[in-house]
């Protein structure tokens, strides 16, 4: 009886997180610590739902590649490739965060 309350839960849970995955798209978050080496060209998702916030940007190295007022949500393509060599910083700011 135990095995089956637990398969009945397990298959609830994943019933659940399957009817939430319709409001996003799936996508690779890289939360690693530190520098990490870019592939040649990164797509940065965005979207003004994280935080809450009203407006969103996207930065590279401090230089705003795009900005976007509430709802929004979407990907940014940065070319690494074409970019100077080095060190940068890519960032997403939504709701002050």
């Amino acid at each position: 009886m135990k095995t089956i309350t637990t398969a009945v839960t397990a298959f609830a849970v994943l019933a659940a997180m399957i009817g939430q995955a319709g409001e996003s798209a799936e996508f690779q978050l890289d939360t690693m610590d530190g520098s990490r080496t870019a592939r040649s060209v990164e797509t940065i998702a965005y979207s003004t739902a994280w935080n809450g916030g009203g407006t969103v940007i996207v930065a590279v190295d401090g230089v705003t590649v795009k900005e976007a007022g509430a709802p929004a949500s979407g990907d940014v393509v940065w070319n690494a490739a074409q970019a100077t060599p080095g060190t940068h910083t890519l960032t997403h700011t939504c709701g002050g965060r």
